[in-house]
């Protein structure tokens, strides 16, 4: 059976432009490469586009609304390496570290959690910086952000990650 026409997400109402703070949130989004589960398999996030459906960590299907890619400068991305926290990285990811932004936030259940929380947390990678399992990059990178009508939790390289929905 075959498709007469296909249909796309509908488009994202338009936010106000708004200037980023670097020194909160930060940037956000993933550097090409990185997999993310989708109803199809496994998919590096370069090759998503607006309309695919992803599974989140409780494995229902969440539609990608938008996808933007940011040029982002040193400053701006965190490297975090395979040995952080434990990663159970996507499998053959145990050769390179998982670049994201600096206002993209990780799961993390680790020393820093227990203390201040008690319970696992999702913060931001600049916050969790220590200089051996998470640090600032050399270089700068394009960062692909995902979009998501609603707060939605997905794995990134077998990372938990949260990705902000639209406030529209």
């Amino acid at each position: 059976m075959f498709a007469d026409s296909i249909s796309l997400a509908p488009p994202l109402k338009k936010q106000p432009k708004v200037q980023r703070d670097l020194t909160g949130a930060g940037v956000q989004g993933f550097a090409g490469g990185t997999i993310v589960r989708t109803i199809i398999g496994l998919r590096p996030v370069e090759r998503l586009m607006a309309g695919d459906l992803l599974l989140d960590t409780r494995n229902r299907m969440v539609e990608l609304r938008s996808i933007r890619t940011h040029h982002a400068t040193a400053n701006e991305v965190i490297r975090v390496e395979p040995s952080a926290f434990g990663l159970g990285l996507a499998p053959g990811r145990m050769d390179r570290a998982l670049v994201v932004g600096a206002g993209q936030r990780l799961g993390v259940c680790d020393w820093r959690t227990e203390i201040l929380f008690s319970a696992p947390a999702l913060s931001p990678a600049s916050r969790l910086v220590d200089g051996v399992n998470l640090h600032n990059a050399d270089t700068p990178a394009t960062l692909y952000e995902l979009g998501f009508e609603h707060d939605t939790i997905i794995t990134a390289d077998g990372m938990t990650t949260l990705i902000s929905g639209s406030r529209a």
